[in-house]
C-alpha cells in the first residue's frame, strides 16, 4: 500500500497536478500524507504542510450541523420545532431545524437573493440574508419535507439560529462544543475579508484568470467580487482548519468518546422524506451504502481559491482529506481521490491525468 502510495505522490509531483494538502489514514494511523505547492503562489516563500490552515468552504456544513443539534440538546429544544419560534419575522410555514439540517426545506439559494438585490459595496452578513429574505419572500421551491434540495440558504439560517438561541456569536459557541474539546488548534470560523487578521501558515486561495493566463488571488479579479460581498457570511462555509485537526473530527466521528454519540449518529443517518423516500444525505454528511466500500460518509466544497473534500469509511475506518488551495479543474482533484480510496482497498489504480482547462 505504500509504496502505490509514493508511485500516486511522484506522479503528481512530476506533473504539478495539485496544489495544497492530501491525506488518507486507517483511524489515527497516517498511511499517506502529502503538501504540495505553496501557501500563495504569488510570493512562493511558504510551502504547504501538514498544519497549514485552509477554508473548507461547504465541508463546513459537517461542524454547523453538529454546533447546532449540541445547542438544541442543551436547551432542551427539538430540531421539530418550527423555526419562527426563534426568528419570529420569517415568512414561511412548516419550516423546521431539521428541514434546515437535512436540506429539506425549499428554501431558495441565498446568492440570488443577494446577487439580485444586495449593495455590493457592502459585505453581507448573516442577518443581511434574513432581512433580505424576510422583505422579498422569494418563492420557495417545494413545501418543507416533501423533497430533498442542496439548500446553502438553510446553513446560513441555522447559524443564526445558534446565536439567537444563546446570545453567544456563532464562532465561539463552535469553538467550545468542537475545536476546544477536540484539540483542533487549528480549527476557527474566519471572514478574511470581514474581519481581518493575521494568521501563520494559512493557505491563501488562487484562482487562474485565463485571459491574463496567470494565477492570481480572487479579490484582484472583478469577476469574482462576490468573495468580497459575501464574506460576513457564516455557517454553509467559512470553517478553516488543517489536515490533522480535519483527522482529529473524523476519528471521534468514528468513535465518539468526547463529543455526543447521539448526534453523531443522528448527523449521519439518512433523511427521510414526508413521501417516505430514502435520500442519501444526513446532517452536513452525503451518505453512500456500499457493498464493497461499506457505509461512506463525505462532503465536498467549492469556493473561488479553494476545493475541499472529506470522507469518512465507517465500516473500515479510513479516511481521506484533500485540501486545495488552487484548483486547477474538478475532475482531475476527483481522479486523485478515487486512486487514494482504491489503493487504501488495494485495489487496482489509474494514475490522474493532467487536464488543460482550468476552472
Amino acid at each position: 500500500m505504500k509504496s502505490n502510495f509514493d508511485k500516486l505522490d511522484h506522479h503528481i509531483r512530476l506533473n504539478n497536478l495539485f496544489n495544497g494538502n492530501l491525506c488518507a489514514a486507517n483511524k489515527n494511523e497516517i498511511i499517506y500524507s502529502g503538501s504540495f505547492g505553496f501557501t500563495n503562489d504569488m510570493k512562493q516563500n511558504s510551502l504547504n504542510n501538514q498544519n497549514t490552515i485552509f477554508e473548507l468552504a461547504s465541508v463546513s456544513k459537517q461542524f454547523t450541523a453538529y454546533t447546532v443539534l449540541k445547542t438544541i440538546k442543551n436547551k432542551n429544544e427539538s430540531i421539530d420545532n418550527d423555526i419562527r419560534n426563534y426568528l419570529p419575522n420569517f415568512p414561511y410555514e412548516g419550516i423546521t431545524i431539521r428541514s434546515l439540517l437535512t436540506h429539506t426545506s425549499g428554501l431558495p439559494e441565498y446568492f440570488q437573493i443577494i446577487d439580485q438585490y444586495w449593495d455590493k459595496r457592502k459585505i453581507a452578513t448573516n442577518r443581511d440574508v434574513l432581512n433580505l429574505i424576510i422583505k422579498y419572500k422569494p418563492e420557495t421551491h417545494f413545501k418543507p419535507n416533501q423533497k430533498w434540495e442542496y439548500s446553502n440558504t438553510g446553513y446560513v439560517l441555522l447559524a443564526l439560529l445558534v446565536e439567537t438561541i444563546t446570545g453567544t456569536s456563532f464562532d465561539k459557541k463552535m469553538e467550545e462544543q468542537i475545536f476546544k474539546p477536540l484539540n483542533m488548534n487549528n480549527s476557527f470560523i474566519y471572514n478574511r475579508r470581514w474581519k481581518p487578521r493575521e494568521i501563520p501558515n494559512y493557505a491563501f486561495g488562487i484562482i487562474y484568470n485565463e485571459k491574463k493566463e496567470i494565477y492570481e488571488l480572487p479579490d484582484n479579479n472583478s469577476e469574482y467580487n462576490a468573495v468580497y460581498y459575501f464574506d460576513g457570511i457564516q455557517g454553509d462555509g467559512t470553517v478553516n482548519s488543517s489536515i490533522l485537526d480535519i483527522l482529529k473530527w473524523n476519528n471521534e466521528v468514528m468513535n465518539p468518546s468526547i463529543l455526543d454519540r447521539e448526534l453523531i449518529e443522528l448527523m449521519t443517518a439518512n433523511t427521510i422524506t414526508l413521501k417516505k423516500e430514502i435520500i442519501d444525505y444526513g446532517m452536513g454528511w452525503l451518505i453512500n451504502n456500499d457493498l464493497d466500500t461499506g457505509k461512506i460518509i463525505f462532503h465536498g466544497g467549492s469556493w473561488p481559491g479553494y476545493s475541499t473534500y472529506n470522507s469518512l469509511y465507517l465500516d473500515k475506518g479510513y479516511s481521506i482529506i484533500s485540501l486545495c488551495n488552487q484548483p486547477k479543474n474538478l475532475e482531475l482533484e476527483q481522479q486523485i481521490i478515487i486512486a487514494m480510496e482504491n489503493i487504501l482497498l488495494d485495489k487496482p489504480f489509474l494514475y490522474p491525468n493532467e487536464i488543460k482547462t482550468n476552472c
